[in-house]
């Protein structure tokens, strides 16, 4: 559902600065400020280029969560520096020691020049993990973490072996990220994985939209006692002035109640609501003359303004499930994705009839673990992070995919970076493209990033 106006500006990344990835390689990607920074950043790069080590470092760096083993992993990645700067004016800078390019690393985040919080994470253990108990170091990591967590981002890296991890849910918590962190450490076939994977998705998808749609009923209804009320206040108010012309007309209502049909057929198609059919009560109004159409329109405009507020509500999870279900039934063929108040998502075949996710090919997997982690997305403030988005989908799905992804979180703080070789999702998408092209010496001195302020990334 779209992000309110008056949220404010969400953090979206312009540039990245990398020094020394994997002891050698070096790169600056974008600029350090834009005024209108791009919804998707797409990295492009030979083989061995580091695009999955980058996609990595930006998850496992910018994650605020702790004891996930996130920190561990940048210190067991071989770099000297990197470093992410946003259209806020905030960046976030890892640097280690003089000559070091493994373990010990300081992550710094900084508002302009000002230093906001600092921290030295150091390996612990032989394997090179970190594991820190020690109390007043414990403080200080969980005040960085929360420095770190006032950006205000949601993160999701989806894998190249389309395992997904994300920090909306606590993977020691929440029971499906337990069952699917010890999944991924078996290290099982990637489609065992994804079949999980794409369950909890659609499970989530289906509870994030029940919620919604929930809120939206409250939001917008009126108790029984209070519709009654206004009731009598009309009709009241109508006895004392007889000779009045009504505030709205009959004609008014009957166009009142068109709308609401209309936007109820909507609704209900969508799953949302059960269907209203205002047709008796139509015909009812169009034969009702003076005093009676008075009382009536009394009676009936009650009715219109509370269902219009919860079909104004309601809105706000239409958007987002219209657009959901629309694009995945247009990848899809001979297959259709539906949404139900009571049964949750559904798919069905011409053929087959109902299907489970295990069912599905895994280019239909990708799209629909890819498709309901964006949905739940959409009401926070999010980054994708998505490697490799063309394995197992076909050509014509290739050059559609980022234009759909980009078009379904229209009005909201989800954006998107991608590590691709797909010419047809490149060529569609030039503007966004930055191909990694390593600055030409090991480096010591730092060239620095473009101050930019240019229009696109």
């Amino acid at each position: 559902m779209p992000v309110e106006e008056k949220e404010s500006r969400a953090a979206t990344i312009t540039g990245i600065e990398v020094r020394n990835l994997f002891g050698y390689l070096s790169y600056n990607i974008g600029t350090k400020k834009s005024r209108n920074p791009a919804d998707a950043l797409i990295l492009y790069g030979d083989n061995g280029s580091g695009k999955t080590s980058i996609l990595r470092l930006l998850f496992y760096l910018l994650s605020p969560a702790d004891k996930r083993g996130h920190k561990t992993e940048v210190a067991q990645t071989v770099f000297s520096r990197f470093s992410v700067y946003f259209n806020t004016g905030i960046s976030i800078n890892t640097t280690r020691p003089a000559r070091e390019t493994v373990g010990e690393f300081a992550m710094t985040i900084c508002s302009g020049s000002t230093v906001l919080h600092q921290y030295v994470f150091k390996p612990t253990r032989p394997d090179g993990s970190i594991q820190i108990s020690e109390p007043d170091e414990l403080k200080k990591v969980m005040a960085f973490f929360e420095e770190l967590g006032k950006l205000g981002i949601t993160l999701f890296f989806l894998k190249d072996d389309r395992s997904i991890e994300t920090t909306l849910f606590d993977d020691r918590r929440d029971e499906d990220e337990v069952i699917l962190h010890e999944l991924r450490e078996q290290r099982l076939e990637p489609a065992a994985l994804t079949i999980k994977a794409a369950r909890t998705a659609v499970r989530r998808a289906a509870m994030f939209v029940r919620t919604g749609a929930f809120r939206a009923s409250n939001l917008g209804d009126t108790n029984t006692y209070n519709v009654y009320l206004e009731i009598i206040r009309r009709i009241a108010a109508a006895a004392h002035d007889e000779g009045a012309r009504p505030s709205t007309s009959v004609k008014g209502l009957l166009k009142q109640l068109r709308v609401i049909s209309r936007r109820a057929e909507r609704l209900s198609s969508l799953g949302l609501i059960t269907p209203v059919d205002v047709r008796e009560m139509t015909v009812l109004l169009r034969r009702m003359r003076g005093s009676r159409a008075t009382i009536a329109e009394q009676v009936v405009l009650p009715y219109v303004n509370s269902t219009t507020a919860r079909f104004d509500a309601l809105e706000r999870i239409a958007i987002p499930l219209e657009k959901f279900l629309s694009y995945l039934n247009k990848f899809y063929k001979d297959k259709k994705i539906s949404f139900d108040l009571h049964d949750g998502f559904t798919i069905r075949s011409d053929a087959a009839g109902p299907l489970t996710p295990d069912m599905l090919s895994s280019g239909e997997r990708h799209l629909l673990l890819l498709f309901c982690n964006v949905l739940v997305a959409q009401d926070r403030a999010s980054l994708f992070i998505i490697d490799e988005p063309e394995l197992s989908l076909n050509v014509r799905w290739q050059r559609l995919l980022i234009k759909a992804l980009v078009d379904f979180v229209e009005g909201t703080h989800v954006r998107f970076v991608f590590a691709t070789h797909s010419i047809e999702m490149l060529t569609q998408h030039l503007t966004n493209v930055h191909k990694l092209k390593a600055l030409r010496t090991r480096s010591t001195e730092r060239p620095e990033l473009d101050e930019g302020d240019t229009s696109k990334t």
